[in-house]
């Protein structure tokens, strides 16, 4: 198993990894926020996902499955590494926290911190993925951060406390909060933090690990120790040599790397020690307790388990999916947008009628039929049936385009698994009913219907256009954007005056019409 569920009482696994997989659900039709948290709601989307696909439900992810959802690679024991410090570190991609070790400000994935140098640095990074994205997050506070920077350390540290708040300096200004997560959400935020933890931090831990380990076998719970203490802690030349003669001693395993966890923990600042201490020895045995969480290390991907040759050597695995979803920003589209001409042909009644039973499937003759409901049940929808997602459209039954719609080709039935789960998590919210509207639509279909987009997502299968029994168009909208700032997905979201529409086309554009 790669990661999976903690046992009751235990710390969830939480952080990149887990977010890749979370990612990789909701882009197979499972809608849950991409949090980063390996909780119930998690392990019940994958479990869907993993009867869906007939393989053995069970609370966690192994490599064939990681392959198969993600098309991926499963994660390296650098990226399992990097889920488990980052745990430790507490920031995340996008949380920024203040002067109360003395670092001045520390922000990401690993505590890229503004004294040392590892804050400005990183920002660099970031600028040469996507230039300009520093300054176009932190907007009005850009001039003074950009100053701070470059700053002497004396004039940095009076900048940090000053924006730190709390008796332990650990908050930060809010406005300084909101500048720092608008640029974590960046995807090349994240692509940043990774590489830089990966070319700096990792290869820090292999040189230290280098002397101790000798040419024997590495676990992944001996890469996560050093790679925890490259993140964490300046080791000196006399802990140095402590770690030679740890390396020449003979002891192994568990061992071996009680006897580094105490060396680093001795060489520490004595504010520190107990922290350090906990924090090391959980790598040494594979659980602990930490900042008052328990840990069970197995459930993150690391055991005793000697690593392939090669192992050390692969970069992240999961940067790429995080990098290619995860907060990604709005592209505003400001004309109205043509892809819901079906709908707004619609007269809508009062009230909305309940959908057609199995029994009383107008779709039945359909040769596909059952097979399309079977999917469709795989998707552990609360809400909406085969029928629903089989609508189609109101201008089949009558006038110039009548008879020209047809069922969605089974390659594009995955399509509508993001959007159908999206709609359903919005239908369990609101508590209302949910009219489907418009869902696929052939080509020809498409072209007959007035005003339609000629590239419509309608086509692909991964567009409904819907109404509700309660609210406004603008409120439902307002929940799909919050969904789409949260992760849940990316696509477009229409307003209009009586329906909105939702796609799932990889990128966010929004209208109103």
């Amino acid at each position: 198993m790669i990661i999976g569920m903690a046992e009751s009482g235990d710390r969830f696994v939480q952080g990149p990894v887990t977010m890749a997989l979370q990612a990789g659900l909701t882009r197979a039709g499972q809608a849950l926020d991409v949090d980063g948290v390996f909780g119930r709601e998690t392990a019940t989307a994958l479990g869907r996902w993993q009867k869906a696909n007939s393989l053995p439900v069970r609370a966690g992810v192994d490599a064939d499955g990681w392959r198969r959802l993600t098309q991926t690679e499963p994660p390296s024991v650098f990226d399992l590494c990097l889920s488990m410090t980052a745990d430790f570190e507490g920031t995340l991609f996008n949380h920024v926290v203040g002067n109360f070790d003395g670092a001045g400000i520390t922000f990401g994935l690993i505590g890229f911190t503004l004294l040392n140098g590892e804050l400005k640095r990183l920002m660099t990074d970031i600028e040469a993925l996507r230039p300009g994205a520093v300054a176009s997050a932190f907007g009005p506070l850009y001039a003074e951060f950009a100053g701070i920077l470059d700053a002497p350390k004396a004039r940095q540290t009076a900048w940090a406390n000053d924006i730190s708040r709390g008796s332990a300096r650990v908050l930060v200004d809010p406005q300084w909060q909101d500048a720092f997560e608008r640029l974590g959400m960046l995807p090349e935020a994240c692509m940043a933090q990774i590489e830089r933890a990966h070319r700096v931090y990792w290869s820090a831990a292999r040189d230290l690990m280098a002397p101790v380990l000798g040419s024997g076998p590495v676990s992944p719970l001996d890469a996560a120790l050093f790679f925890d203490i490259a993140v964490q802690n300046n080791v000196d030349p006399t802990e140095r040599k402590a770690l030679v003669e740890i390396g020449r001693s003979g002891s192994t395993g568990a061992q071996r790397r009680e006897q580094v966890a105490r060396v680093i923990a001795d060489g520490s600042a004595t504010r520190f020690r107990a922290d350090v201490l906990a924090r090391k020895r959980t790598f040494a045995g594979g659980r602990g307790e930490v900042h008052g969480s328990r840990y069970t290390l197995n459930v993150w991907g690391l055991d005793d388990t000697p690593l392939p040759t090669g192992a050390l050597d692969l970069p992240s695995q999961i940067a790429g999916i995080l990098a290619s979803g995860k907060g990604r920003t709005d592209t505003i589209a400001l004309a109205p947008d043509e892809e819901a001409g079906e709908a707004a042909t619609i007269s809508l009644p009062p009230t909305l009628p309940a959908p057609a039973t199995t029994a009383t499937s107008p779709h039945a003759g359909w040769g596909l039929y059952t097979e399309f409901r079977a999917f469709a049940e795989s998707l552990g929808l609360a809400h909406f049936s085969s029928d629903e997602l089989l609508f189609l459209g109101q201008q089949q039954l009558g006038g110039k385009c009548a008879g020209l719609n047809d069922y969605p080709p089974r390659e594009l039935w995955v399509n509508i698994a993001p959007a159908a789960a999206v709609l359903d998590r919005l239908r369990s919210e609101i508590g209302a009913s949910i009219r489907i509207l418009s869902v696929y639509r052939s080509p020809a279909y498409n072209a007959c219907i007035d005003g339609s987009a000629s590239n419509s997502m309608h086509m692909r299968f991964n567009a409904i256009d819907f109404t509700c029994q309660s609210g406004t168009p603008k409120d439902w909208a307002a929940r799909l954007q919050d969904y789409r700032r949260r992760g849940i997905f990316r696509g477009g979201i229409g307003v209009y005056r009586t329906f909105v529409h939702v796609d799932t086309r990889g990128e966010n554009a929004s209208w109103t019409g």
